[in-house]
């Protein structure tokens, strides 16, 4: 299903977040309904409307808007994402962004931010440390396995377990969009015994990469629960009037950003 006006997911819903005129958001109702802010952002400032947000220009000012509208104001952390693995535990923001593809902290007020055009942005929260991580995972990321990063990375800093984590996965390119090489079906098929789970067959007689079932295996295996794991089931390739996508639109796309803090 695509996501259009007002039809959302289960696990998602949209709310006009910050001051009077508001700016509308995706939250995990889950996270939400347990007093995590949280938030995805569209690629305009209202839904169906024609302001932009998330553009190159405007980033900066965008993560820092979002992040208030949360009520998170003890700063904004975003990364300079490289498609690898590497997950920083942090106290405060740093002044310039860091090169990885995952923060994580316990502070209070601190918004993480992770910005994607089709790949999978997660937000992790451990209900019983109270710490939060934002991960992003496209097909090399989740190659590379970072969200099992994300999850070391919050055992070996602040002992949070598998179990008591929730994950929330936002807007991304889905199966039925998701064309890919041989050399991605390669690559999976040598680094996961359950890769074949993975693909499906295409209309052009290519593969179409489960990009969603190839982060969510690695979290189930590594003992989160699959009722504490939040897709969006939206498909940014689907409906580029609300999202962003890469795939489809090409190189100087904007960015969605995600969004996680501790009140």
């Amino acid at each position: 299903m695509r996501i259009g006006h007002q039809v959302t997911k289960a696990h998602f819903q949209r709310e006009s977040i910050g001051d009077r005129e508001g700016l509308d958001v995706l939250v995990c109702s889950a996270l939400a309904q347990r007093g995590v802010p949280n938030g995805f952002s569209l690629r305009s400032r209202k839904w169906g409307g024609e302001e932009p947000f998330g553009t190159r220009d405007l980033c900066s000012r965008d993560r820092e808007e979002l992040a208030k509208a949360l009520g998170l104001d003890r700063g904004v952390a975003h990364m300079c994402q490289v498609h690898g693995n590497q997950v920083l535990a942090i106290e405060e923001a740093p002044a310039e962004p860091p090169v990885c593809d995952g923060l994580a902290t316990v502070q209070q007020g601190l918004a993480l931010v992770v910005q994607t055009a089709d790949c999978v942005p997660l937000i992790f929260w451990d209900e019983d440390k109270k710490a939060v991580a934002a991960a992003h995972a496209g097909w090399r990321g989740a190659l590379a396995g970072v969200p099992l990063r994300a999850l070391a990375c919050l055992k070996e800093r602040f002992d949070s377990q598998p179990a008591s984590i929730h994950v929330a996965m936002g807007p991304a390119i889905g199966a039925c969009c998701y064309e890919v090489g041989d050399e991605v079906v390669g690559a999976f098929r040598e680094r996961f015994p359950h890769a074949e789970g993975l693909f499906l067959p295409g209309g052009r007689g290519r593969n179409h990469l489960n990009l969603i079932e190839a982060n969510t295996l690695q979290l189930t295996e590594a003992g989160v629960p699959s009722e504490q794991i939040y897709p969006s089931g939206i498909c940014t390739s689907c409906d580029t009037q609300q999202f962003y996508s890469y795939r489809k639109e090409g190189k100087g796309v904007g960015r969605l950003m995600g969004v996680i803090g501790v009140r």
